[in-house]
Formats: structure tokens, sequence, C-alpha cells
């Protein structure tokens, strides 16, 4: 019984919550509906989607969408001659609230995300408006344009398969790099403005960790030549980027084999503790508060994006080629290549073959080792390839304190 009120009551929800905000939003009384009038709809939308009629469906549909072309009508010719404008939100927001009662039947959860989503829209309609109209730029827009046409439009439609004989150039996993790229450059900008120098970079670069610490390295490179800078933020988000790297690589042994994450744990945790207490201690004493836009770099150079990915996918068609020559069975030096920019995979294929009993739990714990330490080796070549100024020495110093740390904890810990 309760299986079948369920989507109901869920379409109640749904057409009481939107119902209450149109009807507190609508002062003027442009709708000629309100909390009712929304809740018929959801349920009416359930009741068509549980009877599984098709005629019933279609007929129920024209119905609703011609009731609110009618309703609209009405309104754009009875409103006031003082009345700024009339919209179609409300209208809309009733369509979308009879789609949602139809699809709570068959996916409840996707529904309820949807009304969220509506929901929040609809109540922040002033925040939106004045986001849009005073806050966003013209080059912050241009740039979110680019991004979204390179993931949404470009990516899709490139071959996923490597092109070449030798199964090196991947037009997909090229373009991935470029929007990834693009995308930290213009998070990071996005951070910036909202939390400024001494928040956003770490904001930054704990994110950018999560997603590619390679790629955000890249950028801080960039960013720091291209600004002559010698700002303590900069260091600050690649040290919150290794943190980041090496909790995320911790949470993957966890997941992946418990007995290995037993001999890993103490010495991923410490150089994640130093990396955090020196990041917050470089953000302390980098300068604080908001920024002037002035201030701010382009949201998204496009030049320097494709020159970062070139370098980079340069190096990768290097440590590809090698790792085609050495072969599979040189499982230790495969590692230390493939972590170079993909240590997060090297150490899930490592510690599922721990987990198969196909690695011994030393010959585990050493590759893991050697995963994480070419993970530093690359951000090395990569700041001091792209930068080659004193955000790169001191970079590379912080870096070395770490891995030292974190090498001698290993060899402790080792069993």
């Amino acid at each position: 019984m309760f299986e079948t009120i369920y989507p109901f009551l869920i379409s109640l929800m749904i057409g009481l919550l939107i119902g209450i905000e149109r009807e507190r939003n609508d002062k003027k009384r442009h709708w000629v509906g309100g909390i009712r009038t929304f809740i018929l709809f959801a349920l009416l939308g359930t009741a068509v989607a549980s009877m599984g009629r098709i005629y019933l469906t279609c007929l129920v549909t024209i119905f609703i969408f011609g009731l609110l072309s009618v309703s609209y009508y009405r309104i754009t010719k009875l409103k006031s001659a003082n009345t700024k404008g009339v919209g179609i939100t409300t209208e809309l927001a009733a369509a979308m609230v009879y789609l949602l009662g139809y699809m709570t039947p068959f996916e409840p959860k996707l529904s309820i995300f949807l009304s969220v989503i509506i929901l929040v829209v609809l109540f922040e309609r002033e925040s939106l408006h004045k986001f849009s109209r005073e806050k966003l730029t013209r080059k912050e827009l241009q740039a979110a344009i680019v991004i979204l046409i390179i993931a949404l439009a470009i990516l899709p439609l490139l071959p996923s398969k490597p092109i070449d004989p030798w199964q090196l150039i991947n037009l997909q996993k090229i373009c991935m790099l470029i929007a990834v790229l693009a995308i930290m450059q213009f998070g990071g900008y996005i951070a910036l403005r909202i939390f400024g120098f001494r928040l956003g970079y770490l904001v930054m670069g704990f994110l950018g960790g999560l997603i590619s610490s390679t790629a955000l390295f890249a950028t801080l490179a960039r960013d720091s030549k291209q600004n002559n800078s010698e700002n303590y933020s900069l260091l600050a988000a690649g040290l919150a980027a290794v943190a980041a790297t090496l909790l995320e690589t911790l949470v993957i042994i966890c997941i992946t084999a418990s007995e290995l994450a037993k001999t890993t744990a103490i010495p991923i945790l410490t150089m994640v503790v130093l990396s955090t207490f020196i990041a917050l201690i470089l953000a302390k004493i980098s300068p604080k508060g908001n920024v002037d836009l002035s201030q701010l770099p382009n949201p998204l150079d496009f030049n320097s994006v494709l020159k970062l990915a070139l370098i980079i996918f340069v190096m990768y068609i290097l440590v590809a080629i090698t790792r085609q020559l050495a072969g599979l069975k040189a499982t230790g030096l495969v590692t230390f290549l493939g972590g170079l920019f993909e240590s997060h995979s090297v150490t899930l294929a490592n510690a599922i073959l721990f987990s198969q009993s196909k690695l011994t739990l030393l010959a585990a714990s050493i590759f893991i080792y050697l995963a994480i330490l070419s993970g530093f080796v690359s951000k090395f070549g990569l700041i001091m390839t792209i930068a080659r100024n004193k955000f790169a020495l001191r970079m590379s110093g912080l870096l070395s304190i770490i891995l030292t740390l974190g090498s001698i904890c290993y060899y402790l810990f080792l069993p």
C-alpha cells in the first residue's frame, strides 16, 4: 500500500513547496493559481503516469499546456499600465511541477533533486539577477562559454581510442587535459575573487589537488611567471594540492586494501599533516582581504592553457614510450613512470594486485611509495620547466622537506 502512495506523497511535497514559493513571490497576483493549483498539477502528473495509458498521457499533457497558455494570454491582456512586465516563470514552474509529478513514479530521487534545484532558482531570483547584471563581467562570461564549448560540444565528439599505430595519441584525452587546465585556471580566478588571495589560493590548491595536482602545479608555475609573483599564497596553494592528492591516495588504499593501509597510512598522513601545516602558515603570512578586479589575472588565458597542455602532453608521450620499451614485467619502473601523471590510477592498480595476492605487502608498499615519489618528481619538473624563478626554488625546497620526512617514515614502517 505504501509503495502505491509513496509517489503521490513526493508529488504533494513538490507541489506544496514550489506552490508556496510562487504564491509568496507573486505579490501582484499575476498568476491566477496558487498552492492548490501546483499541488493538483503535481498529483495529476503522478496519477497519469501511474495509469500507464499513452493516449491519456497525451490528452492530459495537451490540456495542461493549453491551460497554461490560456492563463498566460489572459494575464498579458489584463495587466495594468504601470506593470513593468509579466514574465513566464510561474507558468514554466507549473509545467515543470506537472512533469516532475509524472516522473515521480519512475525516478523519485531524480524528481526530488530537480525540484530542489527549481526551488532554489525561484527563491534566489533577486540574487541571480543581481549576479548576472552587476557581478558577472564580460571576460568571465566569455571564459565560461569557452569551457562549456570544450567540455560539452568538442570533447564528446572526439574519438575515445588512440588514432596512431603506437597507441599514444588519444584526442579525447588531449581535449580533456585542455579542459582540466582551463577549469583550473578559471576556478582559481573565481576562488580568488570570492575569497581573496589568502583563502582563495588555498581553496584553489586543495580542489585542484583532488582533480589533478599536475595541472594545478602547471597553473601555479604559470601564474608565478606571468605575474612575477613571490606571494606566499602560491606556495600555500601548491602544498594544499599535495595534501589533497596524498589524502585521496590514502582513501583509495583504505577502500581497496585495508591491510596495505596499515603500512602506508602513517607515512602518508605524516606528509599530509606537514603539507597542511606549512600551507596554513604560508597562507597566514600572505596578504589578506578582498582583491580588486584589476588585480586579478585573466579568467582564461587560452594561449597559456594550450602551452601548458603541450608541455604536459610531450612529457606524457616520452613516459608512454619508455613504459612500452620497458615492458609490463618491469613493474617498479612502470609504476614510477605511470605515477608521473596518473599516481591515483597506479596506486589503485597496485592496491588491487595486493588484494588479489599478486603482490606481497612489502612490494605493494614500495610501489605505493614509488608512485608518490614520481608524483613529486613530476612537480619538480613542471615548476622548474615553466617557472624557473624564486617560486620554483622555494616550492622545490618545501617539496624536498615533505618528501624527505615521508621517506624516513616509509623506511621506519616498511614491513
